[in-house]
C-alpha cells in the first residue's frame, strides 16, 4: 500500500502501526488524528476499511441504547442521547428532518415550549462503512 492519509481515531491509528500528527477534537468529543501509514497490519478478522475513514473491524455502526421518550415541564431542558458502537458521526432529526448543528451523541433543547409537545427525535449514526437509524423518541411537554 502506498503512502496515504486518513482521519482516524488516534487509538486505532497507533494500534495498526501508523504514525500520527497532532490531535484534533471532533464535534462528538472524540480525539482524532491524521494518520499516515505505508502499511496497516491486522488479522483477517480485524481488517480495516481503507477509504476516507479507517473503521475498526470494517463494520457499520450499531446502536446499543436507543433515545428514550421524555416528559419535560414547559420551560425546562429536554435531553436526548444515544449510545452507539463503531460510530463516527451523528445527525439528529426532528420529525424526520435534520436539525442543523445537532451532530453529537447528545441533543438538548434548552427550554421546551408547547410547540415541542409530541415531537419525535431520532438520530442517524454513521461511519465510513454505513449508517443506521435509531428509533424515534417522543417529547411530551407538560405544564408545571
Amino acid at each position: 500500500m502506498g503512502q496515504e492519509e486518513w482521519r482516524v481515531p488516534t487509538e486505532e491509528a497507533l494500534r495498526f502501526g501508523a504514525s500520527v500528527s497532532p490531535l484534533l477534537e471532533s464535534p462528538a468529543s472524540v480525539l482524532w488524528a491524521w494518520a499516515t501509514a505505508s502499511t496497516l497490519s491486522g488479522s483477517e478478522s480485524e481488517r480495516v476499511h481503507v477509504g476516507p475513514e479507517v473503521c475498526r473491524y470494517a463494520q457499520p455502526p450499531s446502536i446499543l441504547r436507543q433515545p428514550a421518550d421524555a416528559v419535560v415541564p414547559k420551560g425546562q431542558r429536554a435531553r436526548f442521547s444515544v449510545q452507539a458502537q463503531e460510530a463516527m458521526g451523528f445527525q439528529w432529526l426532528r420529525n424526520g428532518s435534520p436539525i442543523p448543528g445537532a451532530n453529537a451523541v447528545i441533543y438538548e433543547i434548552p427550554s421546551v415550549s408547547a410547540a415541542d409537545d409530541g415531537a419525535k427525535f431520532s438520530v442517524v449514526v454513521s461511519n465510513g462503512n454505513g449508517k443506521v437509524n435509531s428509533s424515534a423518541a417522543t417529547l411530551w411537554v407538560v405544564n408545571e
